[in-house]
């Protein structure tokens, strides 16, 4: 009897376990493909003579002040925008981690999208240029659109 209840006690350990931690690996996500993020301003929030590139920054907390430059994206990715008459667009593909380093997968969860035009090509976001935040939750590969622009103050 006393062997018995010791391997009872000890499966009922060892299933806990197996368990708990398989719990905590499905809270940490998986790994998929980063997503394209389609830019697309129109002529009312970015003007016609906007021209350089669109970034996209992945953040698990909020997006950074503007300007500032001590911040560390889980994926980072810019694209030269096309502009007319009539606003930009521009689609992200390629991603970097915080050491500049090519990926091209982030565990699935929320991120903080954040994401600015730099219409006068010096690579920091400024007073005027186009800027657009949101929460995503990034599941799978399927390409999202940032069409909400607001104005860096």
């Amino acid at each position: 009897m006393g062997h018995s209840l010791f391997r009872f006690s000890f499966l009922l350990i060892a299933v806990g376990a197996l368990f708990l931690n398989s719990s905590c690996e499905s809270s940490k996500g998986q790994p998929v493909s980063i997503p394209s993020f389609l830019i697309s301003c129109d002529i009312s929030e970015c003007n016609s003579s906007v021209s350089g590139q669109g970034f996209v920054f992945l953040m698990k907390s909020n997006c950074p002040d503007p300007g500032e430059l001590a911040f560390e994206p889980t994926a980072s990715g810019n694209t030269v925008l096309s502009c007319s008459s009539s606003g930009c667009s521009g689609t992200v593909s390629s991603w970097s981690d915080p050491n500049g380093s090519p990926i091209s997968e982030i565990l699935s969860g929320s991120y903080q999208v954040c994401s600015y035009v730099d219409s006068n090509g010096n690579l920091a976001e400024e007073s005027g240029e186009p800027e657009h935040e949101s929460r995503e939750v990034i599941t799978d590969s399927t390409p999202i659109q940032l069409t909400t622009w607001g104005v860096v103050p």
